[in-house]
Formats: C-alpha cells, sequence, structure tokens
C-alpha cells in the first residue's frame, strides 16, 4: 500500500512541475513592453510626405484606439534610438524637427465635437522631435474613442533627418504614439496616464535621379503634292496651243505647302527668300506690294504670294495674310522683291507636331509685258527657337 501511494504522489508532484514551468513561460508575454499599463494601437503608420533626408514636408499618421477610454491628450515623439514605450531615452535624429510652432490637422477619431479642439506644441521641455495635441473647449473636457474608428493626424512642417546612412538601418528612426486620459507633462519612457500606446519605424531614402536626354528637334519640308526630296517647280499660267503661259485674261495661281515639327519650347517662324520674276533680259514682273499687301489685278502685271492655309499651332505674319484694307474685297498679295534677306510669313510660339499650311503664289501679266521666259527661285526658311 505504501509503495503504491508514493506512485501517485510523485505523479502529482510532477504534473505540478509541469505546470508551474509552463506559467512562468507565458508570464512575460502578459507584462512585457508595458501592456500591463497600455493598449497597443493597431494598423499604426505613417506616411511620409517625401522620403529625402533634410526635406521639409509633412507625415501623416493613422493608428486605431486599443481603448474606448476618451483621452485629452495626444503625444508623437520621434527618436532615433527606439520606439519603445517604456525606453527612458529619446534621442532626436540627426537634422529632425517638428519646428517649435508644430503645426497639425485632426480626423477620423480625433475629429473635435462642437466648441473643442486641438492644439498642437512641443511637448515635455519644448523638445522639437515631438508633437503634443491637447483637447481642449468651453464645453468639454476629453474625447471619446472607438475600437472601430481611425485617429488621423496629418503634421506639417517636419523636417526629415539628415542621418550618415552607412548602411539601411542606419537611415532608420522611429515614432512613439501615446494617448492620455489627462494633461501629462510627458518625459520618455513615462506611464503615467498612458491610455493607448504603438510604436513605428520609419527611414529616410537617398533620391532617385533619373537623367534622359532630347535632342533639339526641326523637321520642315516644302512640297507640292508630298513631302520629299524632289525640287519644287511651278509653272504657271494656262495652256495655250500646247504651252503653259501667262498673260491678262487672268490671275493665275499655284499652291505651295510646308510642313513643320519642332519641339522648339518657344516656337518657330517660317520665311521666305527670294525676288520676283525675271527673264534673261532682265525684264522683271512687278511684286506685288513689299511690306504693305496688295491686290492682284488681270490685266495689270503683278507677281506675289499669301498664306492661304494654316496648320495647327501656327499663325500668319502681316502682310502675308491675304486681307488687307489695301485690297478691298480681294485677294491679297506680297512679296518684298527688294530685300537681301529672308522675311517671316509663318510662326509659331510653341512646339508643333507635323503642322501643314499652304502658300499660294499669284501672277498675271499685261498686254505690255515683255515676251520671254520669267522665272525666280524662292526659299523657305525654318528657325526654331530653342
Amino acid at each position: 500500500m505504501k509503495q503504491k501511494y508514493k506512485s501517485k504522489l510523485s505523479g502529482s508532484v510532477a504534473v505540478l512541475f509541469s505546470l508551474t514551468i509552463l506559467f512562468t513561460s507565458i508570464l512575460p508575454l502578459i507584462i512585457g513592453s508595458g501592456s500591463v499599463y497600455a493598449g497597443t494601437v493597431t494598423n499604426r503608420s505613417i506616411t511620409m510626405g517625401q522620403s529625402e533626408p533634410g526635406a521639409t514636408t509633412s507625415y501623416t499618421i493613422n493608428w486605431t484606439p486599443n481603448s474606448t477610454t476618451s483621452i485629452d491628450q495626444v503625444v508623437i515623439a520621434f527618436c532615433s534610438n527606439s520606439p519603445i514605450l517604456t525606453d527612458t531615452t529619446c534621442t532626436t535624429p540627426t537634422g529632425f524637427t517638428v519646428t517649435t510652432t508644430p503645426s497639425a490637422s485632426e480626423s477620423g477619431g480625433l475629429t473635435p465635437v462642437s466648441g473643442c479642439s486641438w492644439t498642437a506644441a512641443n511637448a515635455g521641455s519644448g523638445d522639437v522631435n515631438t508633437l503634443e495635441l491637447s483637447y481642449s473647449g468651453s464645453s468639454c473636457t476629453s474625447l471619446a474613442q472607438s475600437t472601430s474608428t481611425a485617429d488621423n493626424i496629418v503634421l506639417s512642417n517636419v523636417t526629415n533627418p539628415t542621418p550618415t546612412c552607412s548602411s539601411a538601418s542606419a537611415c532608420a528612426f522611429y515614432a512613439r504614439i501615446t494617448t492620455y486620459s489627462a494633461a501629462t507633462t510627458w518625459s520618455a519612457g513615462s506611464l503615467t496616464g498612458v491610455v493607448d500606446y504603438g510604436g513605428v519605424a520609419l527611414s529616410t531614402a537617398s533620391q532617385i535621379q533619373i537623367n534622359a536626354t532630347v535632342e533639339e528637334q526641326l523637321q520642315f519640308c516644302v512640297y507640292v503634292s508630298s513631302c520629299g526630296t524632289t525640287p519644287v517647280t511651278l509653272t504657271m499660267g494656262h495652256l495655250v496651243g500646247g504651252n503653259t503661259v501667262i498673260d491678262s485674261q487672268g490671275i493665275y495661281t499655284s499652291p505651295v505647302s510646308f510642313s513643320l515639327s519642332t519641339n522648339a519650347y518657344h516656337g518657330a517662324s517660317v520665311s521666305l527668300l527670294g525676288g520676283t520674276l525675271t527673264d534673261p533680259a532682265g525684264q522683271t514682273i512687278p511684286a506685288a506690294g513689299t511690306t504693305t499687301a496688295s491686290a492682284i489685278v488681270a490685266g495689270t502685271a503683278g507677281f506675289g504670294v499669301y498664306v492661304s492655309t494654316l496648320g495647327g499651332g501656327m499663325s500668319v505674319v502681316s502682310p502675308y495674310t491675304g486681307t488687307d484694307t489695301a485690297c478691298s474685297s480681294s485677294q491679297c498679295y506680297d512679296l518684298d522683291s527688294t530685300s537681301s534677306t529672308s522675311t517671316p510669313i509663318a510662326q509659331s510660339s510653341a512646339p508643333v507636331n507635323n503642322s501643314i499650311s499652304t502658300m499660294t503664289y499669284g501672277v498675271t501679266a499685261s498686254p505690255t509685258t515683255a515676251a520671254g521666259v520669267y522665272s525666280a527661285t524662292h526659299q523657305l526658311i525654318a528657325t526654331g527657337t530653342f
């Protein structure tokens, strides 16, 4: 009998011993990290407006309360060493500041009720690495919290830390979020009056510098039917006995198109260079206008040009608009044959892409215009202003 009793007793001791070991192993989970004093907030995050070291930016701070206890103070402390609530040291990250007059806006579960508001300041002894929000007003003492509504703060004018990052971990810094049930003088590691708590890790990061080069571009083409390298030849007039001739019976016209594409920031201009029609003997057909447009009248010798259609982004330069009070209801032409330099006829004030315009030549002879083969060589010159 004695032997059996001892066996049972030994078994009981063994069970008790194993339970003691189990209880001892879970005890630190209950009291560790100060959670006996405060509830850990969930879904906590801080979104940096910019991550560049030294940048002045905004921080969007979010968390969901763990407790429904009403609060009247919130402190966000930024530390280079630790996010742990009970750590009695909170070292200001190098170069970091929320300024001595923090600017913050509150929403979500921190939205004040009517007659109340949050006041932003530095916590403790005015540490510029902290934001303290104090709740007050004529009709309130504290603000109710909900575990289903997130608290939100947008903190403006934050200057990011400027650490010397020898590794990714060296760029990290931390925030300690604490809420209080009553106004408390904050100090690192103090648990007095804490309702909820949470730590957040942040990091500055190097900027990504991207370089891409775009060359200056200008594409210009002059043509009759389609853009190409074939020289443009105009034979003006009407058929008489198998020959194309001009006479005093009408005004004979021929169009020429030009296309322009350029990335010139200030746009481009198209200028015309060339004189009037001349034969080998030196006889000429007078130019229509010089600095002022004029009409070409059948039977009165004249030769000129105007811009008849405009491409996108282009405008006509006077006097090549085709209209003028001097022409009344007639078509206006112009040709500055007296100049040895080109004169602008069309322009853009910004980049254009495949902008197609047309200019139209017009000519007529008089009954006394000397017979001959008349010709002129003209050039269109495109100039971009980059």
